[in-house]
C-alpha cells in the first residue's frame, strides 16, 4: 500500500512559501502523493493553485485534491483546470471530487446547494468529453490545452447512494476518517456498483486520515476549528478522525492494508516541516 502526505495548506496563518517547502520535502521522501483538501469559507489556500506550485517544484511526487469541491466550480473552467495542472505536473494528476456539505461555501460563492450530487455527475461527463477532445456534443470548439492521458476522477461519498455512483461514473474512491471496518464496508459498496456497471479492472481505493506528531495538543485545537460544524452533528470525534503516535499509524496502516486500501494520504494537523521527518520515520 502507497502511503501519501497531504500539503498544510488548510491550516491558517501558514505562509505560501511553505506550501513549497512542504512539496519539495515530501517529494524527497518516502511519499506517494501530495493531497490537499477544500473549503471556500475559510482562510485556507485554494487546492488547485497550491498543486501547481507544488507540481513546479517536484519530479515524481504524485498529486490529488482530496477533494476538490466540484459543484462550486464550472465545469468548463474546472476541465481547463485540470487539463493544465495534468500538462505542468507530466501526468502526476488525480482530481478527488466531492460534493461538499457545508451550505455556507455555497452561499459564499453564490451556488445552489441543492442538486449538487447531479450537477457532479454531469461535470464528470463534461470533463471527460473535453478532455477526450470530443467538444461536439458540447456546443463549442475544442477546450485545451489536450493531454495524453486524462487525470483519474476520484470521488469521496459517504453515504451508501452517493457511495453507488462513485462505483458507477469514477475511476476511484477517497474514504473519510473513518474505521477499517466501515471503510471496508464502503469500499464493498463501490466495487459492488463498478462490477455491476460492467466496467473492467478494479477502482482506485483511497483512504485519508489526519495526524499530529509534534505539538498534538496544536493539532487538536486546529482540527476542533477546521471541523466545527460536523462535530457536534456527528459520531466523529478529533481522537476518532487524528492519529497521534507511531504506533497508532502503524496500526492503522496494517488494518485499512489488510481491507485491500491501495493508498493512505495522512493530512497534517501542524504545519512545522519536522512534521514530514516525523511521519517519514514511522513508515519506512
Amino acid at each position: 500500500m502507497y502511503i501519501g502526505i497531504g500539503l498544510p495548506a488548510t491550516i491558517p496563518g501558514i505562509s505560501g512559501s511553505l506550501i513549497k517547502e512542504w512539496a519539495v520535502r515530501a517529494e524527497n521522501g518516502p511519499f506517494s502523493t501530495l493531497g490537499i483538501v477544500d473549503r471556500i469559507v475559510y482562510p485556507n489556500h485554494e487546492p488547485m493553485v497550491s498543486l501547481a506550485a507544488a507540481a513546479a517544484v517536484t519530479e515524481r511526487i504524485s498529486l490529488m485534491t482530496t477533494v476538490l469541491l466540484a459543484p462550486l466550480r464550472n465545469h468548463v473552467v474546472l476541465a481547463k483546470q485540470a487539463a493544465t495542472l495534468q500538462s505542468i505536473s507530466n501526468g502526476r494528476f488525480d482530481l478527488g471530487l466531492g460534493i461538499g456539505i457545508r451550505k455556507d461555501d455555497f452561499d459564499a460563492a453564490g451556488v445552489e446547494y441543492s442538486g449538487r450530487g447531479r450537477r457532479l455527475e454531469s461535470q464528470i461527463n463534461v470533463m471527460r468529453a473535453i478532455w477526450s477532445g470530443d467538444t461536439s456534443s458540447l456546443g463549442h470548439r475544442e477546450v485545451g490545452p489536450p493531454v495524453e492521458k486524462a487525470p483519474k476522477v476520484i470521488m469521496g461519498a459517504f453515504v451508501d447512494k452517493a457511495l453507488l455512483r462513485v462505483g458507477r461514473i469514477a475511476d476511484g474512491y477517497l474514504a473519510g476518517p473513518d474505521g477499517p471496518g466501515e471503510v471496508e464496508r464502503k469500499f464493498s459498496l463501490v466495487t459492488s456498483s463498478w462490477e455491476a456497471s460492467g466496467k473492467q479492472g478494479k477502482p482506485k481505493l483511497v483512504g485519508g486520515v489526519y495526524y499530529a506528531l509534534g505539538d498534538v495538543e496544536r493539532g487538536k485545537e486546529y482540527m476542533r476549528h477546521y471541523y466545527d460544524f460536523v462535530l457536534d452533528e456527528t459520531d466523529w470525534s478529533v481522537e476518532s478522525m487524528m492519529v497521534q503516535d507511531a504506533n497508532s499509524i502503524k496500526n492503522l496502516i496494517s488494518d485499512f492494508e489488510s481491507i485491500g486500501m491501495d493508498e493512505l494520504i495522512l493530512h497534517p494537523c501542524v504545519p512545522e516541516l519536522d512534521e514530514i521527518t516525523r511521519l517519514a520515520e514511522i513508515i519506512t
